[in-house]
């Protein structure tokens, strides 16, 4: 199965980034959180991950992001 190209930002706040990663350190995610390397080897460090699978982790929380602002989209015009 092919891992998803991540975005070249990620757009989301640190806090909510915390909230899905909770072992990352909150300061650190202020500084790296736009920059999608610097996030996945964080986010990799600190919850004892691979590069490859702090990707993974990174994508599907992103997949799951998206189809919940799109659903909300979607209620909000019915």
């Amino acid at each position: 199965m092919p891992i998803m190209k991540l975005p070249s930002v990620i757009t989301f706040s640190p806090a909510a980034i915390k909230q899905r990663f909770p072992q990352a350190d909150l300061a650190h995610l202020q500084v790296v959180h736009h920059d999608k390397h610097k996030l996945v080897a964080h986010l990799a460090e600190t919850h004892h991950l691979t590069m490859t699978e702090a990707m993974e982790e990174i994508s599907d929380w992103l997949f799951v992001q998206e189809l919940e602002d799109d659903a909300g989209a979607v209620m909000a015009a019915e």
